[in-house]
């Protein structure tokens, strides 16, 4: 493979929480691909299913070299795919990692990427002021290449100045303001009861619902950016414990802060759809349901015409 080019994405690229793929519809258009395609449209269909089957894929732009997986992906008949393989594959590229990349997708995935980890970086230096605010600390915010060299931290305990009352050198004290409010302090305590990466279970003794919204949420304000209000945090949990109950509820919060995802109030809002109950809801089928169920190689002749 010495002479394959590197991944068009970062390994760790990951934009599964991105449910849009921009696409230029003029550039499409004077695309060699879609030429091909107006000649034999059901490559269109082959070629679209690639894309945004790429687009969610890790890291994104590319897929598996694989041909049933590729055939399956374009959802084309297997029979039909070594035939049709070279015009729905036109314009991707083989890297060094043995996958296949697709330029223009790769190109529209990193910009998708970059901006994701700009709002990273302005949340964590978001919550690093407001820490530095809160407390009288100078903890200084990271320049974004400093913040990528150290690993793009997220969320991690900051240090809070030490009270008189004969605090061991080196520990970590609470300022006499933070001791005043006992539910402010209580708070604190509960955010840090389940930190990120561990099992994230309740402490003994309370139940799904105040883990909700006594562990929950704060640990969702803290993760969420400064664009997202904890009142809509709290109305969008307690819609969950309306559809999933309390204890469904605390699941996807638990799930939500094992994964730590990049933007974490839409992936709850994704996951609470996705575990509502079937019939639970207003009753009325979409006209939009069923897509899932057609075969559409159905009708697709062996040489990729309709």
């Amino acid at each position: 493979m010495n002479d394959l080019p590197e991944p068009l994405t970062p390994a760790d690229c990951d934009l599964k929480d991105f449910p849009f793929m921009p696409l230029e519809v003029a550039r499409l258009r004077r695309s060699k691909a879609w030429l091909v395609a107006k000649r034999t449209p059901a490559l269109a269909f082959y070629m679209i299913n690639l894309w945004t089957a790429s687009w969610h894929d890790k890291p994104a732009a590319s897929l598996e070299d694989d041909d049933d997986v590729l055939a399956d992906l374009a959802m084309c008949d297997p029979h039909k795919w070594t035939k049709l393989r070279a015009d729905v594959l036109h314009g991707w590229v083989k890297c060094t990692d043995g996958r296949l990349y697709h330029p223009v997708v790769a190109e529209k995935a990193l910009d998708a990427w970059n901006s994701k980890l700009d709002q990273r970086w302005k949340t964590e230096c978001a919550r690093i002021k407001k820490h530095n605010d809160r407390h009288g600390t100078k903890i200084p915010r990271p320049t974004f290449d400093e913040w990528m060299s150290q690993g793009c931290p997220s969320g991690q305990r900051l240090p809070v100045p030490r009270d008189n009352s004969g605090t061991d050198s080196g520990q970590v004290g609470e300022t006499p303001s933070k001791r005043e409010g006992e539910g402010e302090g209580q708070r604190e305590s509960l955010k840090t009861t389940v930190p990120t990466g561990t099992g994230a279970e309740a402490p003994s003794g309370m139940s799904s619902q105040e883990s909700i919204f006594r562990i929950g949420v704060p640990w969702l304000v803290s993760h969420a950016g400064t664009n997202v209000k904890e009142s809509n945090i709290r109305s969008m949990l307690g819609g969950a414990v309306k559809q999933l109950g309390d204890d469904g509820a605390w699941a996807v919060v638990q799930d939500c802060m094992r994964e730590t995802p990049i933007e974490p109030v839409a992936w709850i809002a994704a996951a609470i759809n996705a575990r509502i109950p079937a019939g639970k809801g207003k009753g009325k089928q979409s006209r939009h349901s069923g897509f899932d169920k057609i075969d559409y190689r159905d009708g697709v002749n062996d040489d990729g015409s309709f």
